[in-house]
């Protein structure tokens, strides 16, 4: 699905994954071009009204808008005008749509898969949801589920019992230099794996597992949207910690503070935002191809630069496109860039580079295979200091 499916949010609800018609490439599919041409020879003032079935593409049209004056409520002005966003959300789209689809259809499976004979995974799968729906048995057994690992706790009287209950507690469920997983369902997460700065054995990560709102900002920020959520999660903490028994002295308020103390603590002194604003321009030895100015390494890394200060001023954390396409084989642009790339990375903050050497199609370009090993290994070099990170 395009990226560019209209949302229609709820107001003062966030536009995050919202992105503007004029700063996206539409994918236009053969029926809606087929509409975008019967649009252009319609009379002006044609009915907004469409005349094909509602869950047809088309059925979002509006043929009262011109294409070309915003193609964006053209072709999707009926289907934002006709679309009430559901009560308890912020925002819905065609992928509010999918998702209920497939909920009701999972849903579906569940309840064939519990006429199955008792044994097959799908009759497991069935009885873990019936079990986990089933609020009065769960209501019924309280805490004893949890006895074993409140009693372990409650065992503890010194640091040396506590490093051994967090140890025996430790999963290797971390993975924060392959796939970016810091979050633990543990206390602390552990991780096994080649280091960063070349050791020769592998090395353990000892993450963290992850704090109940997310991102560090949310407990730090001075913002009042931010507040009021700090707020309402220690409402709910305390509301979680009165339901466990744990409403006497102290308090589950006071439990509750101290819990959101804690969180802070931590998340000042080790969390990490790993939410970024990033952008990427054009390829830029693509466009510099066609500018005389641009020719040369020295014009490529006053390129890098000035890409570095737009990303600055107007609050980027990092912006791509200090790139190369040459699994095809390279141009002299394309080699002015590459050669400017140990500096470019060397000499900015925000500036992130790529070179593709190759393809499925055209295969790999082993001159530039051979090019790229020297960059890097200059690149490593120039950026030593920062530990290899330009």
């Amino acid at each position: 699905m395009s990226e560019t499916a209209p949302i229609l949010s709820a107001a003062g609800a966030t536009r995050e994954g919202c992105p503007s018609y004029d700063s996206t490439m539409l994918k236009l599919t053969p029926v809606l071009l087929v509409s975008v041409f019967a649009a252009f020879i319609a009379p002006t003032g044609a009915s907004a009204a469409s005349p094909h079935p509602a869950d047809a593409p088309e059925a979002g049209v509006d043929a009262s808008v011109r294409p070309g004056d915003d193609f964006f409520a053209f072709a999707n002005g009926a289907w934002l005008a006709a679309t009430e966003i559901p009560p308890g959300k912020e925002r819905v789209s065609a992928r509010t749509e999918i998702d209920d689809l497939t909920r009701q259809q999972i849903t579906g499976l569940f309840d064939d898969a519990k006429s199955a004979p008792a044994g097959p995974i799908a009759r497991q799968v069935s009885d873990f949801r019936t079990a986990c729906l089933n609020e009065d048995a769960i209501e019924a057994r309280g805490l004893s589920a949890l006895a074993p690992r409140l009693a372990q706790i409650a065992a503890v009287e010194d640091r040396i019992a506590l490093v051994r209950l967090l140890g025996s507690w430790l999963r290797a469920d971390v993975d924060p230099l392959n796939w970016g997983v810091y979050d633990s369902s543990h206390l602390l997460g552990l991780s096994v794996e080649i280091g960063n700065h070349g050791e020769p054995d592998y090395v353990a990560f000892l993450l963290q597992g992850g704090l109940g709102l997310g991102d560090r900002d949310v407990y730090l920020s001075s913002d009042t949207t931010m507040e009021t959520q700090r707020r309402r999660y220690q409402e709910y903490v305390a509301r979680l910690l009165a339901l466990a028994g744990f409403d006497r002295e102290p308090s589950a308020s006071a439990r509750a503070e101290a819990v959101l103390a804690l969180e802070t603590a931590i998340a000042r002194e080790y969390g990490i935002p790993v939410t970024n604003t990033r952008v990427s321009v054009t390829p830029v030895a693509i466009i510099a191809e066609g500018v005389s100015d641009c020719a040369g390494r020295d014009a490529m890394l006053g390129v890098a630069r000035a890409l570095d200060r737009a990303a600055r001023e107007i609050g980027i954390n990092f912006i791509g496109g200090y790139s190369a396409l040459v699994h095809k084989g390279a141009t002299p642009g394309d080699i002015a860039l590459i050669e400017s790339i140990p500096e470019a990375l060397a000499t900015t903050e925000r500036v992130c580079s790529s070179v593709n050497i190759g393809s499925t199609k055209s295969g790999i370009n082993m001159d530039a295979v051979a090019m790229m090993g020297r960059i890097v290994k200059e690149a490593a070099q120039l950026t030593a200091s920062a530990d290899g990170l330009g």
